[in-house]
């Protein structure tokens, strides 16, 4: 968060004195290095979903979205973006929830997709459906990356910026 926050400021407004204190340095502990490092617009909340299609650009750009136009691309973590997508199932008793998280999903510009069950077997044969009725995926408008690798890029953007 500290490197990523420093690299915004850094790179709005030139000439700002920005230091970045971790209370671990080392980030064997941080939620960064720990999380999974995924990105999904499968939320409830309009907010969160602009958030995730933020980071949906962000990292489909990447790394000119976080360097520029005139990046040397050897030159910077390869944070390896795995654009696959997730997959939310409901039972009967959590469709109503699902269907009305994906509209908020449509409404904010999401490309989430609603599947019934079918469409859920033929998309992924080896899933079993018992219990289901509808599944809501991301494809390739979500997926994963390295956290660690993207950490260092905020860190190696920020010093470039002189923090």
């Amino acid at each position: 968060m500290g490197s990523s926050t420093a690299h915004w400021l850094a790179a709005r407004k030139e000439g700002l004195k920005i230091g970045v204190i971790e209370p671990d340095p080392s980030y064997n502990t941080s939620a960064t290095t720990l999380s999974v490092g995924g990105l999904r617009q499968q939320f409830s909340l309009h907010e969160n979903i602009q958030i995730g299609l933020y980071a949906r650009d962000f990292m489909r750009n990447y790394p000119y979205s976080l360097f520029g136009d005139q990046v040397n691309t050897s030159m910077v973590p390869d944070v390896r973006f795995q654009p696959h997508g997730y997959l939310f199932l409901a039972s009967e008793a959590g469709y109503d929830i699902l269907r009305d998280n994906h509209q908020n999903q449509a409404e904010c510009g999401a490309s989430t997709v609603m599947l019934s069950t079918s469409q859920l077997s033929d998309k992924f044969p080896w899933l079993s459906t018992d219990g289901v009725v509808a599944g809501c995926y991301g494809g390739d408008h979500e997926g994963w990356f390295d956290p660690w690798a993207l950490l260092q890029a905020f860190k190696l953007s920020a010093v470039s910026h002189g923090v």
